[in-house]
């Protein structure tokens, strides 16, 4: 066999033995044969096989991930019984032209923790256990034990090894202040090793999570802090990539290798740090690794919300891996399975769906988000029985033959706007914090009307990033970016780009916070500001009744509301603006607003986040971003898809910049559209997915 990764015409799937294929898949804790038979009967060519002994995060960690019973059981010891009972449950259902990924759960079970006194709970404590060379060594001869059994039984079937390790197998690693007082002595000997310096020891949870000012820290202050969450990321990603390299060495570089991680768009910032997801550039550019995965948006998953990727999608896409958006909501089958409703956390963090038509609607909106970005999917059958029933099967084989067609279809992204994350930036939030930025400004960019791109700094660096094809390059926390980082942003306030940042651009880029830093680079000069209370009123024309703030923050249909969060802090008031859209309601200093170049772009600043729907409306109009509606709703786009997605429904104008023919992909209905704009009778939670037709054609 020979597994690859297939991307053209903007397009990225799995090429096997020659053949291409976009990427739709499912999985389950629980995979019980008539089900994976309905899904193989329904089109799905992908599945997945996870063999473990680990607990889950549920019922308070007896709930096991598999109920076949532990494979890895000794030293260089397995149980080919237990892994056997799951292959013939899953390889004896599905249909001999389909393929299966093997779950490698890479924790040490418990017998070899208590085998191994320097180690912990590794699902708990992972980053306790990574300067393990014993533990490094013995899994990977697990994982390439695994492989190989499996190519015995089943030749030419396994296509991928997806490596699973840490806190909800998804390379998670906590750092709850109990760790951090007590590290261990293998620990502390992988922080001299990365540090290069036998002397030093980990500092303590007070220095850690520390900051000079408020949230930020400053290199002169907490360098030691910097240093140790340096260490954690860096360790963790050299880690996955241990494994991963033994992975496509064992198998002479003929299968994929897939990791979770990097769900920095669908979490707290500071938590990208805390969790070890900081360097996604060693992932990105590995040779190793060609599919990343991850949960869709926890917090976005309502029908009236918009859907939403955690991860920097577009930054994936330019560097030619394959991203896998799971979709793993609760349907309103759920109440129906005992187990699934019984054991899974889904059922409480997740909208109720009461009908068919209501967990359609919400399939249909989650995989058009995906769709527009042409990349990957599976269905996550979680406890099994989420799907379990013909009209949703339907729905989901006409998904994924409207992923088939778009396949052969050039795609290509055609935002104007891309919202960068800067990783060295993030270390510089202090990591005992509530900091929304950037997850809550998501279902803001998803109701502009517009396409958005989700990409990171070091994108810069890659030759295929297209910087002119934005017009507006939104930085959410760009604290203390690289000086190349920085150059390229210069060069491109230069060239007449609109920049938007947010909260303290700059302000840590020296060794001291500086405020000169801020002006130097932005263009626009901060005052700080000692306020009780962060609320910003807009005074934008019609819209003076909105405030926010960088604490408790809210959005139409209650997607989210945090309340008791402490007070961020600093705050700056930028002072030489052209036009202010925002004040402090405390003291009247502008928070938020523009200044214009001679150049012709602008530069724009908002002291909270997430910035709301009304001042995101002023940045869209001053840097001439086409909005393919006439109103706040998600459309995802593509040269040859788009999803259009209504829950309140009514009348609804859909624009496109040039001349196209949209045609429903599901009743066949054509439609012409121009800038002028057609006018569409939306239901109440519809979803409609178009193929996108070039010119006017004849019917």
């Amino acid at each position: 066999m020979k597994a690859e990764i297939y991307r053209d015409h903007g397009v990225t799937g799995v090429k096997i033995n020659g053949k291409v294929y976009p990427f739709a898949a499912t999985r389950s804790f629980r995979p019980e044969g008539r089900i994976l038979k309905s899904f193989s009967d329904h089109g799905l060519k992908f599945f997945n096989i996870f063999p473990s002994g680990i607990m889950t995060a549920l019922e308070k960690r007896t709930v096991p991930y598999s109920q076949f019973g532990p494979v890895w059981v000794g030293d260089h010891e397995y149980n080919w019984d237990n892994l056997r009972k799951q292959a013939d449950e899953i390889f004896g259902s599905i249909g001999e032209d389909t393929y299966v990924s093997v779950n490698a759960h890479l924790d040490p079970p418990s017998w070899y923790v208590e085998k191994h006194p320097e180690l912990r709970d590794h699902w708990e404590q992972m980053i306790q256990n990574l300067g393990s060379e014993d533990w490094r060594r013995d899994a990977a001869d697990y994982l390439c034990a695994l492989v190989d059994q499996l190519d015995e039984w089943y030749p030419e079937r396994v296509y991928a090894i997806f490596l699973l390790c840490g806190g909800t197998t998804e390379w998670y690693s906590y750092h709850a202040d109990t760790v951090l007082s007590d590290p261990t002595e293998l620990q502390q000997k992988a922080f001299q090793k990365f540090m290069g310096d036998e002397t030093v020891r980990i500092p303590s949870p007070e220095t850690l999570h520390a900051g000079t000012d408020g949230v930020i820290r400053s290199r002169k202050n907490q360098q030691a802090a910097l240093d140790y969450w340096h260490f954690t990321n860096e360790t963790v990603m050299e880690t996955a990539l241990y494994f991963a390299k033994a992975a496509k060495e064992h198998t002479n570089r003929s299968k994929l290798v897939g990791i979770f991680s990097g769900h920095i768009y669908g979490q707290n910032l500071d938590w990208a740090t805390r969790t070890s997801y900081n360097r996604q550039d060693m992932l990105y550019q590995s040779p190793d690794i060609d599919m990343i995965f991850a949960p869709a948006s926890y917090t976005l998953r309502k029908l009236s919300s918009t859907s939403g990727i955690r991860v920097p999608v577009d930054s994936i896409s330019l560097h030619g891996k394959l991203f896998v958006h799971e979709i793993d909501s609760s349907t309103h089958l759920v109440k129906k399975h005992k187990e699934a409703g019984a054991i899974s956390h889904a059922v409480g963090r997740d909208e109720p769906f009461t009908c068919t038509d209501d967990t359609k609607a919400y399939l249909r909106r989650e995989t058009g988000i995906l769709l527009a970005k042409a990349q990957g999917y599976w269905w996550f059958d979680m406890f099994s029985g989420y799907y379990d029933d013909p009209e949703l099967m339907a729905e989901i084989q006409r998904l994924h033959e409207i992923q088939e067609k778009l396949f052969e279809l050039p795609a290509g992204t055609v935002s104007q706007v891309i919202s960068m994350l800067d990783q060295p930036s993030d270390y510089y939030l202090t990591t005992n914090t509530y900091y929304p930025m950037p997850e809550h400004q998501t279902p803001v960019l998803n109701l502009m009307g517009a396409p958005w791109d989700q990409g990171m700094t070091f994108d810069f660096d890659h030759p295929d990033f297209d910087e002119d094809r934005y017009s507006l390059y939104f930085f959410p926390a760009l604290f203390a970016p690289e000086k190349k980082t920085d150059e390229r942003i210069q060069a491109l306030r230069q060239k007449g780009k609109n920049m938007l940042f947010c909260h303290a651009p700059y302000y840590a880029m020296e060794d001291e916070l500086s405020l000169t830093a801020m002006e130097k680079h932005t263009g626009i000069r901060f005052e700080r500001q000692e306020l009780s209370d962060n609320t910003v009123r807009l005074c934008i024309p019609g819209a003076e009744h909105v405030t926010f703030d960088f604490t408790n923050q809210t959005w139409p249909g209650d997607v989210w509301h945090h309340t008791g969060c402490r007070q961020i802090s600093p705050v700056f008031s930028p002072m030489n603006l052209d036009v202010v859209l925002g004040r402090f309601e405390e003291n009247g200093k502008p928070a938020c607003g523009v200044k214009f170049r001679e150049d012709g772009g602008f530069d724009a600043f908002c002291a909270c986040a997430p910035a709301p729907l009304e001042f995101m409306d002023e940045m869209y109009r001053l840097a001439k971003i086409f909005r393919y509606t006439d109103r706040h709703a998600p459309v995802y786009v593509n040269r040859s898809f788009a999803c259009v997605y209504d829950y309140e429904g009514g009348a609804l104008t859909l624009k496109w910049p040039e001349e196209r023919v949209l045609e429903d992909c599901f009743t066949g209905e054509k439609i012409r559209v121009n800038q002028a704009g057609v006018q569409l009778q939306m239901k109440p939670r519809e979803c409609r997915l178009f193929y996108v037709r070039p010119g006017y054609q004849k019917d």
